[in-house]
């Protein structure tokens, strides 16, 4: 399952139940609702995409998404990057 199916998966049980998940925030300082991810890309180049329904049901959660991103490539798509880095380097 990709971000976008894992986050739906979170806000399918939140949003039923957003209007006490607020309050219980707005009750202590401290709290907030965020998403942190971890998503392991296959590609150095590789994208993410969030559909503008969730995104707008994170916002309705006044959430954060943080995303701590992984490579779990073989390297060998790296070389060009690599190359053009280390030419421009010279």
């Amino acid at each position: 399952m990709e971000l976008e199916g894992h986050l739906r998966w979170l806000l399918d049980r939140l949003l039923p139940v957003r209007t006490r998940l607020l309050d219980i925030v707005k009750s202590d300082s401290r709290l907030k609702v965020d998403f942190f991810c971890g998503p392991y890309l296959r590609k150095w180049n590789e994208g993410l995409l969030l559909t503008p329904r969730t995104m707008a049901d994170m916002a309705s959660l006044n959430a954060e998404l943080a995303l701590d991103l992984y490579y779990e490539g073989d390297g060998a798509e790296d070389t060009p990057i690599v190359d053009h880095l280390k030419d421009q380097a010279d």
